[in-house]
């Protein structure tokens, strides 16, 4: 026996297989009940993906722009800084 033989010895049509089969569109609701589960956990998991991706990608942009857009805050003497206590105080 090749291996061709038993390919098709074991994927033969069996009585319980056929019963399974006779009512395809019970066999239909049934698959499609048990991947819905599947379909909605896919699509969470994308767009969770696609949030982390967006967070990541703001960072980066947040960071770059901090260290490219370096300014210097202008230097000003404030005369409240400079003034003796007793004046600041109202």
């Amino acid at each position: 026996m090749n291996r061709h033989d038993i390919r098709l010895r074991r994927d033969r049509m069996t009585t319980g297989r056929m019963q399974r089969h006779k009512d395809y569109r019970e066999l239909m609701e049934k698959h499609k009940r048990n991947s819905r589960g599947k379909r909605a956990s896919v699509w969470l998991g994308a767009v969770i993906g696609l949030l982390l991706i967006g967070l990541l990608l703001l960072a980066v942009f947040n960071r770059l722009d901090k260290i490219f857009n370096k300014k210097e805050p202008p230097k000003t003497e404030s005369a409240a800084l400079n003034a003796p206590r007793s004046m600041t105080r109202n």
